[in-house]
């Protein structure tokens, strides 16, 4: 009789809203940190980037890649990206409606030690054609293209 009389006031309190409501059941968990979260892993400030994660940033590209057009010949000039860790830019092409297609790397020049100087990429070609760079790092893994081309 006494396991009766619990269930029948258990079924009372659940349909009158006495006990614990869904809304009070929300705002406790809302407050709580989950209990079966994964245990989050905080950078201290003295750690700094591993060597695996600088490696898998890609560079970002240079500014403007300014281009001229002089007797077949396609001159490309920009200024490097003061990212001293990379080696090379990757030039490209794309002759009208052509996916870019690489036609060169230059090396940064020895005497440049923070890329913050001039670099050039000169070729013989008769079409009209664009020209992007992208910067690449020791790995040759070039990055994101430069999108601004003038």
């Amino acid at each position: 009789m006494l396991h009766f009389i619990v269930v029948a006031l258990t079924m009372i309190g659940t349909l009158t809203g006495c006990g614990s409501s869904t809304e009070q059941r929300v705002q406790a968990s809302s407050t709580e940190a989950p209990t079966n979260a994964p245990p989050t892993t905080a950078v201290r400030p003295d750690e700094g980037v591993t060597r695996e994660e600088d490696a898998s940033n890609l560079p970002g590209p240079p500014g403007t890649v300014h281009v001229e057009h002089r007797e077949g010949r396609h001159i490309a000039t920009w200024s490097g990206t003061k990212d001293d860790t990379i080696v090379e830019y990757v030039v490209y092409r794309r002759c009208l409606d052509e996916a870019w297609k690489e036609v060169g790397r230059v090396k940064l020049h020895k005497d440049d030690k923070r890329n913050s100087g001039a670099y050039r990429f000169e070729e013989r070609f008769d079409a009209a054609c664009d020209y992007t760079v992208a910067a690449a790092r020791l790995d040759g893994r070039p990055g994101p293209k430069t999108v601004e081309t003038k």
